[in-house]
């Protein structure tokens, strides 16, 4: 694979992991259960990204965040979430923040999350 290649895979690769890494600050695998009034949850996370083509691999990013859930009623909770999506080897990445209520429906076994966010950093492209 030549350099330029590979070059191109990768920024090809950040456009589309990060709308989807977005929705990621949240816990993946994320349950129904709130965390209560009053009561807070924070967990770290760290993830590593790559590719397969042409019979090759190559690691392509490494995720680092923290994400938070707080209780505001026995029915609601608010996230927060922040992950730093570094390009594997290199200097440039995006930074990712996202926020939104969790309601739930039937108490720990379904509910309902908004999780709304924006990405920003450096090779970030700013709409009008």
């Amino acid at each position: 694979m030549t350099p330029q290649l590979a070059l191109h895979i990768r920024s090809a690769m950040l456009c589309l992991l990060a709308p989807i890494v977005t929705g990621a600050c949240a816990p993946v695998f994320s349950d129904a259960r709130l965390v209560g009034k009053g009561q807070f949850e924070i967990t770290p996370n760290l993830s590593a990204a790559g590719f397969s083509a042409e019979g090759e691999s190559e690691h392509v990013v490494n995720n680092f965040g923290v994400h938070g859930l707080v209780g505001l009623h026995e029915r609601a909770d608010v996230d927060v979430g922040y992950m730093r999506a570094q390009i594997a080897n290199e200097d440039s990445g995006v930074n990712i923040l996202e926020f939104g209520p969790k309601f739930s429906l039937v108490r720990d076994r379904a509910a309902f999350a908004l999780p709304m966010g924006f990405v920003f950093g450096e090779n970030t492209d700013v709409g009008e």
